[in-house]
């Protein structure tokens, strides 16, 4: 029985004895966000490793379609990052949670919309994983609500 190549990748990535502690770390936080293995090793997926703090900890994923095609939006105790990355093309923008206007979530039937509306730019991202989409909004109102003169 032959593996396919994703599959082939992922027990490669998680035999490999040259895993960092970081990096389980950060395979186990996406894991306990619910996102699954095609999805952490996308192109935007493997960005993320490169863009974490030492002590920044993942709380929300919302992988899913933006104007541009793909992207990703991670939600750290720290900061919000969206992450487009195409051949020949990288958009990383970092967004403070203390710049955020609004966050609204809309579900109509297998697809959820979630838009952020911060000071500098806002973002619609659409996607079919409903259950993060709602962590991923919860958690990004909560880190909203912890900011001073909130």
């Amino acid at each position: 029985m032959s593996l396919g190549p994703i599959a082939t990748k992922l027990k490669h990535f998680f035999q490999s004895p040259s895993i960092s502690p970081r990096e389980h770390r950060i395979v186990i936080e996406l894991h306990n966000v619910g996102i699954d293995h095609y999805q952490r090793l996308g192109p935007e997926g493997q960005v993320l490793f490169a863009l974490l703090r030492p002590n920044e900890h993942i709380g929300g994923v919302l992988y899913g379609h933006h104007e541009t095609g793909t992207a990703l939006m991670v939600a750290t105790n720290q900061r919000l990052m969206f992450i487009d990355k195409k051949p020949f093309f990288l958009k990383i923008d970092e967004i403070g949670y203390e710049s955020l206007h609004a966050v609204n979530y809309e579900n109509i039937g297998f697809l959820a919309t979630v838009t952020l509306l911060s000071s500098g730019q806002d973002y619609r991202m659409r996607t079919n994983h409903l259950k993060s989409a709602q962590e991923f909004v919860q958690y990004v109102e909560l880190k909203s609500l912890e900011q001073p003169g909130s």
